[in-house]
């Protein structure tokens, strides 16, 4: 495996959209070569999985007529995120210049348009809330994502692989040319491990998107002495409640901000991931007390 990877890395530094012989060479190594190979070491692998370990497929792509400028390899559940264009998954990332390949857990960053027949990028805004609600169910299950203290950087140029860059909420790096096998193997195991935590939640309909905040969840809010089935003592707000009223909160605050001719930049996804890996290092069942808040600046 360690020479396969060293060899899709030095291809890098042939990358063209053409299909070259050296990309031939790249796309067979992606699509095939490292897939039968992480099939070859499957027990070890989804022995952090539990119940979702049955399901769990492995595909590589390398582009879709032209060739990307980042090839990948894609773990996930067949029947939660049976294409790239769906859900969350593993993904192992080779760096355009082919300096690193990462161990990463992210998120679809793209849907297929029908009418233009390609990809289109999902919004920055959706990918971070998408990217947020990750990490705060990882911090609330208690998971330790210390392993993964780096930031992935591709160097690509295009909008689809810049794309998958936000779309990562985790990431380890590794030298292509003087890798670990073992401590690779066990990076991507661990990286599966929270995949199946991820997976959980989704089950159990923890998943809030951008554009799909729980309404029933901001009435209760709003309301807070209406009485309904699922009305309950007290008045402190469960997480999915917290969730709803930060990203309203957020997006009304963005809109106002904009009106009035600042240029937002939000810097709570980044702080967050900070804060997060920081207790998990020291404290892997901790739980964080504070959040972050965004900054704005003015232009």
């Amino acid at each position: 495996m360690r020479k396969d990877i060293a060899r899709v890395a030095n291809l890098q530094r042939e990358y063209t959209s053409e299909n070259t012989p050296a990309m031939k060479e790249r796309g067979e190594l992606i699509r095939q070569t490292l897939p039968a190979l992480f099939r070859g070491a499957w027990p070890a692998l989804t022995a952090q999985m539990g119940e979702f370990a049955g399901t769990l497929a492995v595909h590589g792509k390398d582009g879709i007529g032209r060739k990307t400028e980042s090839p990948w390899v894609r773990f996930h559940c067949r029947g939660r995120s049976p294409k790239a264009t769906d859900g969350y998954y593993v993904v192992i990332h080779f760096s355009r210049d082919g300096h690193s390949v990462y161990v990463t857990l992210g998120c679809s960053s793209s849907t297929w348009d029908a009418e233009s027949g390609d990809l289109r990028t999902t919004s920055d805004d959706e990918l971070d809330a998408r990217i947020l609600w990750m990490l705060q169910e990882l911090e609330e299950a208690g998971a330790d994502v210390s392993g993964f203290p780096d930031r992935i950087e591709l160097g690509a140029s295009a909008a689809l692989p810049k794309s998958f860059e936000r779309a990562t909420a985790l990431a380890r790096a590794f030298d292509p040319e003087n890798l670990d096998e073992q401590s690779f193997l066990d990076s991507i195991s661990e990286a599966l491990g929270l995949l199946a935590i991820i997976y959980a939640s989704v089950d159990r309909g923890r998943n809030l998107k951008a554009r799909e905040i729980d309404l029933s969840a901001i009435e209760a809010i709003a309301n807070p002495t209406r009485r309904t089935a699922a009305s309950r003592q007290g008045f402190a707000l469960t997480g999915d409640e917290r969730r709803a009223v930060e990203l309203c909160a957020m997006a009304v605050a963005r809109r106002q901000l904009e009106l009035e001719g600042y240029v937002v930049e939000d810097t709570l996804r980044a702080s967050h991931m900070t804060s997060l890996r920081s207790a998990t290092a020291t404290r892997s069942k901790s739980r964080l007390r504070g959040r972050p808040v965004p900054s704005w600046t003015q232009y």
